[in-house]
């Protein structure tokens, strides 16, 4: 089962915290599952995770990341929602399919080849792949006996692209070109399992996110939240 949805950056999904309201056992029951990657100083995730009154529970979390936002103190950086059935796999995506070259070949060079590219020297792309760029998740969620406790084995990642960056040097006419053009990407990524009630939250990441030039900085942080709701059909 798979999903292909645009998101907003901007897009703030957040549950109250509160109580579920009373479900009915023997209605059929689907799962929605939403992952934030929230953006923060570090020192204010420093701040958060090192805190003496950290929540104790997944309802407790999602109190805490309300809280978080409607603050000021972080901001939704990007997310993934997707609704399913309990033991049914689910992925969604909102990606740019980003294709490059992964093999060349050198061509030897011939004064009186018609073709210019082919009389360079220069490297020509053989073969390509394709990489996603932007925000994957997939989730394997199953419902509790109890129809509130939900078990999820998930893998969220955010990628981002940061140009192209050259493998060599080719030396064309006295001067230099640049060949062998390869991307540049940052991945933000967390493979886990963790255990919600309905209507709760749990931190599952932190991740120092990139910065302009598509390095790791350290001045900030990714604190990825994975939240969860169970509806009735």
């Amino acid at each position: 089962m798979k999903y292909r949805s645009f998101f907003s950056l901007g897009l703030v999904w957040l549950l109250s915290g509160t109580a579920a309201l009373a479900l009915n056992p023997d209605s059929p029951k689907q799962l929605e599952i939403r992952v934030q990657f929230i953006e923060m100083t570090a020192e204010n995730a420093n701040t958060l995770l090192l805190a003496d009154d950290l929540p104790t529970d997944t309802r407790g979390w999602s109190e805490r990341l309300k809280t978080l936002l409607s603050s000021g103190q972080g901001t939704v950086a990007a997310s993934a929602t997707v609704i399913t059935k309990s033991g049914q796999r689910a992925s969604v995506e909102s990606v740019d399919e980003h294709i490059y070259p992964t093999e060349f070949d050198t061509p030897n060079e011939d004064k009186d080849s018609k073709n210019p590219s082919s009389s360079t020297g220069v490297p020509i792309p053989t073969t390509f792949e394709m990489r996603p760029v932007g925000v994957r998740l997939e989730v394997d969620p199953v419902l509790g006996a109890d129809g509130e406790t939900v078990d999820l084995n998930l893998a969220p990642e955010w990628i981002q692209y940061f140009g192209d960056k050259s493998q060599v040097q080719v030396p064309v006419a006295g001067s230099s070109v640049e060949a062998e053009l390869q991307p540049r990407f940052y991945s933000i990524k967390t493979q886990t399992s963790v255990t919600l009630t309905n209507g709760g939250s749990a931190l599952i990441g932190e991740h120092l996110p990139p910065d302009e030039e598509g390095v790791a900085d350290s001045s900030r942080r990714i604190l990825m939240f994975v939240s969860v709701r169970v509806i009735e059909a």
